[in-house]
């Protein structure tokens, strides 16, 4: 009898010392929890960051004037009417990049800056 009331006191000693270790790995469990949601949060405004930044690249076209090499905007090529850039850059030309990307423009790059 002796020897069950002190195998039974030592299990609700140890039923205590487990609720206190589940207690303590939930507080955690909480905390690293939120460290995570912060942690998501920051990232997705990361990543709209970069999609916006690749959104306005997707429109950026690369010239190589002359050996020297400049972006600028589609837009801003075609804003003042029909000239040789927008021609270039319009698209109804096969595309003449090289692999890189840039259009060879056989020009002076002082004067295009």
């Amino acid at each position: 009898f002796f020897s069950s009331v002190a195998l039974l006191s030592g299990m609700q000693g140890s039923a205590h010392t487990l609720a206190a270790a589940l207690l303590s790995l939930n507080s955690e469990l909480a905390c690293v929890s939120q460290q995570l949601h912060i942690q998501r949060q920051q990232f997705e405004v990361r990543r709209a960051n970069v999609q916006a930044v690749n959104a306005c690249q997707a429109q950026c076209t690369y010239l190589d004037v002359g050996g020297q090499l400049f972006h600028a905007s589609w837009d801003a090529l075609q804003r003042h009417g029909p000239h040789y850039l927008s021609a270039l850059t319009s698209g109804m030309f096969a595309e003449c990049g090289d692999e890189s990307g840039y259009t060879f423009v056989d020009r002076d790059p002082h004067w295009f800056a």
